[in-house]
C-alpha cells in the first residue's frame, strides 16, 4: 500500500490559553515500502515540516525522521543521544521545553529503529509499538511549537518493517507545552477538506469571493505568499468578498479562522 492518500484534515479549537491544532489521517496512511514515507505538516501550510520514512542501503534498514529541509529546525524527544533515538511516547505524556530534544538531521538521534550488519540493532522502536507518539519541537516563523505524531510501528525483521501515520497535533500557542494525543475539546472538532472551502475567480484579478464558509458570522483572514511571508490581514470579516488589488502578481495561501474551523487553501494573483 503506498504512503501517499487522501488526507482530511480536522482541527480542534480550545478557549482559554492554548489552542491545539489536530490533523486526523484518515483514513490511516500504512507506509511498509523502503524509500517512501510520509510528510507531516502540522500548520497546514503547504509546507512540510518533517518527514518520517524508510530507507535501506547495502546492509543498512532504517525507520527515521528527516527534515524537508536542511536548514529547518525541527527537534524530537531523544534518549540517549546520538548512540539512542526517538523516545517512545505514551498517551497524556508531556512534551515541553524541559523534553530532552535532538535536532532532527544533524545524526542518528532521530532514528526510530535501525539494523547495521555490521553492528546490530538500534532504536527504541523496536517489536510492535501500538499507539505511540513521537514528541517534536518545530519553528513556526522565529516562534518554536511543540507537537505530537500518533503511530503505530513494526518491526517484523531487519529488512521488513512499517509504520502506519494515525494523526498529528500542535500547540498554535508559542513555547506552551502539549500532551501526546492531545486532541482539545473533542466537541469542537470538525472535519475540512480542500474541497469545503471555494475562492472564486481563480485566478483572480481584484476581488476575491470566499463560499463554503461554516459558522461565519464573523472570521480572521490571513494571506502568504510562497515563502510564508505575511502580506495582508483582515480581521473581523462579516462578508464573503475582499479586495487584494494591492498584491503583486503570484501564488498565495490564504488561511481563514472562524469561531470553530480554520481553512486553508491556495489561490494565484493575475
Amino acid at each position: 500500500m503506498k504512503t501517499f492518500l487522501i488526507i482530511i484534515f480536522s482541527f480542534g479549537i480550545i478557549t482559554g490559553n492554548s489552542q491545539i491544532v489536530y490533523t486526523d489521517v484518515e483514513p490511516d496512511s500504512v507506509v511498509n515500502e523502503f524509500l517512501q514515507g510520509y510528510a507531516v505538516d502540522f500548520n497546514n501550510d503547504s509546507k512540510s515540516d518533517v518527514h518520517l520514512v524508510l530507507l535501506d542501503n547495502i546492509g543498512v534498514w532504517v525507520m527515521r525522521l528527516i527534515p524537508d529541509n536542511s536548514g529547518d529546525s525541527v527537534y524530537v524527544i531523544n534518549e540517549g543521544g546520538d548512540a539512542g533515538g526517538a523516545a517512545v511516547l505514551n498517551f497524556e505524556d508531556n512534551i515541553s521545553s524541559s523534553s530532552n530534544f535532538y535536532k532532527v538531521g544533524s545524526g542518528w538521534g532521530d532514528l526510530l529503529y535501525g539494523h547495521w550488519d555490521d553492528s546490530g540493532d538500534y532504536g527504541y522502536w523496536t517489536g510492535t509499538q501500538e499507539d505511540k507518539y513521537l514528541g517534536i519541537k518545530f519553528k513556526i516563523s522565529d516562534d518554536f511549537h511543540y507537537a505530537w505524531i500518533h503511530l503505530t510501528t513494526h518491526i517484523y525483521a531487519v529488512d521488513d518493517m512499517d509504520f502506519i501515520m494515525k494523526g498529528f497535533a500542535f500547540n498554535s500557542v508559542p513555547n506552551e507545552q502539549i500532551s501526546a494525543g492531545d486532541i482539545g475539546n473533542e466537541t469542537d472538532i470538525f472535519a475540512v477538506s480542500a474541497n469545503n472551502l471555494l475562492i472564486y475567480p481563480n485566478p483572480v484579478n481584484d476581488i476575491i469571493n470566499l463560499s463554503g464558509i461554516k459558522y461565519q458570522s464573523c472570521f480572521n483572514i490571513e494571506i502568504t505568499d510562497i515563502s510564508g511571508k505575511l502580506v495582508l490581514r483582515y480581521s473581523n470579516v462579516n462578508n464573503n468578498s475582499f479586495n487584494i488589488s494591492n498584491l503583486k502578481s503570484g501564488v498565495y495561501f490564504i488561511r481563514i479562522q472562524t469561531d470553530k474551523m480554520v481553512y486553508s487553501c491556495k489561490f494565484i494573483k493575475k
